[in-house]
Formats: structure tokens, sequence, C-alpha cells
């Protein structure tokens, strides 16, 4: 049997990097043996189980992370159209070894991308779903609040959509990242009046599209101030955070007339993993348009990768990801080596 490494969320607040037995010895029907090259940190959502806020979905102990790239090490009998070997883009978690489906979101990623990048792909596919479910359209403006992977991948699929980006985040850093990644406009709500800068950039058209991508629940009732007529708010980022207010008093801003606005969820799993005959979207293609952007320097993420790290640093890694979010961004596990 291999010994598989694992990086576990053991209880909240507490990580370890576990070693476990893994059977190899009869892979089943449709399913390949991946050895990990490379799994990115989704800072988000991994914090949020880290702290045990995710406990109906997530249980400890438990291994998070669900966008990996790796090699085929062994494969079924019947398996077809992958061969040992090959590298393949998945939705694992932080371990070296997966027993994997070769259906659903398991691709070859192009060869183009570096693999330690490959995983960056999911950011993007995830930020897809906000512009699937939009109405942008060109010369629009388009707005998200909380610049990570995620944030900054929607605002630059906006920006393809012919609209014009503008970044809002509370860490210099983030918007450094964002500039640097083709988002027109950036704002640091510490000591700027987000509705007045918003109001001078759009020369007073104000906000069309409105992407929350941080999950802050008092930053989606503060934007209803951005909004132009008919304007619309995405929900990418999942609200975790409890915020109190007058629920009628928001309720009235979106009905008015003056207003007129519509607030949407985005979630990535409002479209199916694979092609339907009967629906236009699914996530495999949005993955391979990204892909062919991300290939042709349409849609850039290098600029995303700020750390590449060791599985058994994973204790003060996760720290960091809370703790000081000026130097931590996009940080990547590196499988290749020794803990």
């Amino acid at each position: 049997m291999l010994q598989n490494r694992k990086i576990t969320f053991v209880g909240p607040g507490q990580v370890e990097l576990r070693a476990e037995p893994i059977d190899d010895s009869n892979i089943p029907n449709g399913h390949v043996l991946l050895k990990n090259h490379y799994s990115l940190i989704s800072t988000g959502t991994e914090l949020a189980c880290l702290a045990g806020q995710e406990s109906s979905w997530f249980v400890m102990p438990g291994v998070p992370g669900y966008t990996c790239v790796g090699e085929i090490v062994k494969k079924a009998p019947d398996v077809a159209g992958f061969e040992t070997g090959d590298i393949i883009y998945n939705y694992g978690g932080h371990q070296e070894y997966s027993v994997m489906p070769t259906s659903g979101c398991f691709m070859k990623p192009p060869a183009e991308i570096e693999e330690k990048y490959v995983p960056f792909i999911r950011m993007a596919t995830i930020a897809a779903a906000a512009i699937r479910v939009s109405e942008i359209t060109f010369g629009d403006w388009v707005a998200v609040t909380g610049l990570g992977m995620i944030g900054v991948m929607a605002a630059q699929l906006a920006h393809l959509q012919g609209a014009r980006s503008i970044g809002i985040d509370r860490h210099t850093s983030r918007l450094a990242i964002a500039e640097k990644c083709n988002v027109d406009y950036t704002i640091n709500p510490a000591g700027t009046d987000v509705a007045e800068k918003i109001k001078e950039l759009t020369k007073g058209q104000m906000i069309n599209t409105m992407v929350e991508a941080i999950g802050n629940t008092e930053v989606i009732v503060n934007s209803l101030d951005w909004m132009a007529r008919q304007g619309e708010i995405l929900l990418l980022g999942t609200p975790r955070t409890e915020y109190m207010h007058n629920s009628a008093e928001v309720f009235f801003k979106i009905f008015h007339s003056d207003n007129d606005l519509r607030i949407k969820g985005a979630h990535e799993w409002r479209d199916p993993c694979e092609a339907d005959k009967y629906l236009k979207h699914s996530i495999l293609r949005n993955t391979e348009i990204v892909c062919d952007y991300m290939v042709n320097g349409r849609l850039a993420y290098k600029d995303m990768l700020s750390h590449l790290c060791r599985p058994g640093d994973c204790g003060e890694v996760y720290h960091n990801l809370k703790a000081n979010k000026d130097d931590y961004y996009g940080v990547v596990f590196d499988w290749t080596g020794g803990e």
C-alpha cells in the first residue's frame, strides 16, 4: 500500500499533515489513481471550513481543497481516453494520492499553462458563474467587492464582456494585483467614500452590475447605494458574516422605482458539470473557455501566485492566510518533493 500524505483539518483551528495508507491494488471501474503535483488553497471556503462554519457539508477531521493538478499513476482496465502518465486537472483535495472518476470535471489541461498554475483554472470557472447570470453588456460599469483570486477573475471576465471594471478591497496588495490583472479602476474603502468615488469614475452613471465576491453581508447592503437604476447585484461569494440591519429599508431600496434592482445568486454549480444538449452552458464549457483565455493572454493569472509551499508547512500557511492577508494571496502546495 502507498502512504498518502493528507492535509487534515482535525478540528476548528487545527491543521495537521497526516499520512495514511491508501489501497491502490484494485482501482474501481471508470476511475484512476492520481498522484497530486500541485493544489491551490481556496482561501475563503477553506478558512470557513477550518473555523467550523461549514459543518453542514465539511466534517472534521477532513481534507480541504478542491482544485489540483496531478499525474495518472494507475487506471482501471475500462478507462479509455486517458493513459498512465497523463497530467490531469481535477477537483481533488490537498492530498498526495486520490482515486478519482474520469467523468465530470476531469481533463487534460493545455500544455501551455505551467503545472503550478493549472489549479487557478477553477478560480476563473467559479467567477464565470457570475458572468453567466449577469446582464453585462458593452460599456456597462461593473464593480467587484473582494479582490481575492475569484474576485479578480470576475473583474477580468467582466472586462472581456466589454464592461469597465472597478475592483474594491481594503488591502493595497490586492488592489495592486488587480491592477496587474487588467482591472480598469480600483478603490480602497479605507478612508474613501466608495459611493462618491464611483459617482466620480462613472460620471454619475453608477454601477450596472455589482459582483459581491467576499461574502460580506454588510458590503451587500452598502452596495445598494452604488447602483444605477435597474442594476443587478450578483452574490458570487458565500454570505457568512452576520450583520444587523433594517430589512424593510433594504427591500424598499430594491423595490423603489428609482432603483428597481435585482439580486441574483451566482453559485458555481448552477450549471451542470458536463455538456447537456438541452442547455447552452456547463462547467466544462466554461473551463474550456477560460483555459483558452489563459493560454492566449486574455486572462491574467501568474501574478496571483504568491507562495509555493510544502505540505508540511500547512499549519503556518493557514495561520498566515488569516492573519497576513497583505502578503499571502494565492497559495499552492507543491506535492512533488518531501514534506
